[in-house]
């Protein structure tokens, strides 16, 4: 009973953290809280029921999220199915990680480490938990800072080697009981989890790095289009200022030759003068 209960909570932080984290990422299409605990509980109660470590409850819990986190924020396909894939993936390879990490520290199997003792084990969860949700806040950082607006065959891609990473942390998970376990086969698997976590952060990372860079061109362009339309509207605004300053020439001579006819007292002049003045400028 204890340990229902423990699963079933593990089960409802681990999804509780999942929508916080589309949350924060993505904009809802309710402005309650509500539709999220609910998917969040109903998720919980479904992976919950499943058999502990087989590949089928896995898939289950991508496909919930994923179904989960598309029905309530507005996220495209692609992009909702990479997340789903990359939170689900964190939360194994992190269990994998620690698990090994403390059979070889405790020199207990595998499975022991998590099954032995309830109390070491609500430790030990509590532990796991604490990483995963350090892991989340990492992940939510580099993706809010680079963006997200690449093409869909990136993402697509992205998708792909994320899975793969996912498949074979399942695998991991599902062959490791069924080995023979000495100490010196603990440090090797322990040293394979945690190389596999490093490369997996690293191609996280250079994701990330794309979305920035991307990001910076866009920037770019977006300002090289403002720079250009500015000095487009500086050469009209020039043209416009030479042809006045040209106008203003002509009417300044036109005033300084009416000025003189005055003087000389030729008034007939002075009316042919400013005819042909008046055709110049309808003219022009």
């Amino acid at each position: 009973m204890e340990n229902r209960i423990l699963n079933l909570s593990l089960c409802l932080i681990e999804h509780f953290c999942i929508y916080s984290f589309m949350r924060k990422l993505f904009v809802s299409k309710y402005s309650s809280i509500v539709p999220m605990i609910i998917v969040t509980t109903i998720n919980a109660i479904i992976i919950h029921i499943m058999p502990d470590f087989s590949a089928f409850k896995i898939l289950i819990c991508v496909i919930s999220v994923f179904i989960g986190s598309y029905s309530i924020f507005k996220i495209k396909p692609y992009i909702c199915s990479a997340f789903s894939i990359i939170l689900i993936y964190s939360f194994c390879i992190t269990d994998v990680v620690i698990g090994n990490i403390l059979s070889v520290t405790l020199d207990k199997q595998f499975f022991d480490v998590f099954y032995s003792d309830f109390k070491m084990r609500v430790i030990i969860c509590i532990i796991t938990k604490l990483i995963n949700i350090a892991i989340i806040i990492l992940i939510y950082k580099a993706f809010k800072k680079s963006g997200l607006n690449l093409e869909k065959r990136i993402w697509v891609l992205f998708n792909v080697v994320m899975l793969v990473f996912l498949l074979v942390t399942v695998m991991y998970m599902t062959i490791y009981p069924t080995t023979t376990q000495d100490n010196s086969s603990a440090i090797l698997y322990m040293t394979v989890s945690i190389s596999f976590l490093a490369m997996s952060i690293i191609v996280i990372y250079f994701f990330t790095s794309i979305c920035t860079s991307f990001k910076q061109r866009e920037k770019l362009y977006i300002l090289q289009a403002s720079h250009d339309s500015i000095e487009e509207k500086l050469s009209v605004q020039k043209q416009n200022s030479d042809k006045l300053q040209k106008i203003r020439h002509d009417m300044r001579n036109h005033l300084i030759n009416t000025k003189i006819l005055l003087d000389t007292d030729c008034t007939p002049k002075i009316k042919a003068g400013t005819e042909v003045w008046a055709l110049s400028s309808e003219s022009r």
